[in-house]
């Protein structure tokens, strides 16, 4: 789970429209260097757009969802209550409309973190996750096209702990998370228990 967190995350979503043959879609692939990042961190999101429909993409919108799950329990029922909210949105303006037959590769759009918000959090009765949305908008549609990325997670590391529990040992293998303590210690840190 945490090299997961800490490697290269692709995600991806097409879309064929109505009065279209199958083959006139608009495809789009985000790209994140890492699923997690500290308050106040600006996040680069690498965004390839094809479109083989006849829409014109003109701007992308990213969001940064917050997502929270609470489960109440008494001695006869359990009751989950999920509440989700937009924490930031931002509208994204394209060099050039994206015609049909065009495509943009590697277009770096940042996301900053606020750093007014609470971090992951994951715990037996409540939970709060983060995911990343990447909205393909034309001027006079709108929304087109939305990919998600999920679980990206949002921590709080005003001392820089986590630089040194990824930091290699000398003489030991360079893989940052080649000890299970220290992957251990990394889940500790990114989600305590509430």
């Amino acid at each position: 789970m945490v090299e997961e967190s800490l490697a290269l995350e692709t995600f991806s979503n097409s879309k064929s429209f109505l009065l279209s043959r199958s083959s006139k879609v608009l495809r789009i692939q985000g790209t994140i260097p890492c699923k997690m990042a500290q308050r106040g961190d600006t996040v680069p999101l690498f965004v390839d757009i094809r479109n083989y429909s006849n829409r014109v993409v003109h701007e992308l919108q990213v969001e940064l969802i917050q997502e929270q799950f609470a489960k109440a329990v008494d001695s006869w029922h359990s009751k989950k209550h999920c509440n989700s909210v937009t924490i930031v949105q931002k509208i994204h303006k394209l060099p050039t409309p994206i015609q049909k037959g065009q495509k943009i590769i590697n277009h770096e759009v940042p996301l900053t973190i606020p750093t007014d918000i609470s971090p992951t959090l994951h715990g037996k009765n409540f939970q709060q996750l983060y995911s990343i949305n990447i909205i393909a908008r034309s001027s006079g549609d709108g929304s087109l096209l939305k990919t998600t990325l999920p679980k990206f997670y949002v921590y709080d590391d005003p001392d820089n702990r986590l630089q040194t529990l990824l930091k290699p040992k000398k003489g030991k293998d360079t893989s940052p998370l080649s000890e299970l303590p220290k992957e251990e210690a990394l889940l500790d840190f990114l989600l305590p228990d509430d």
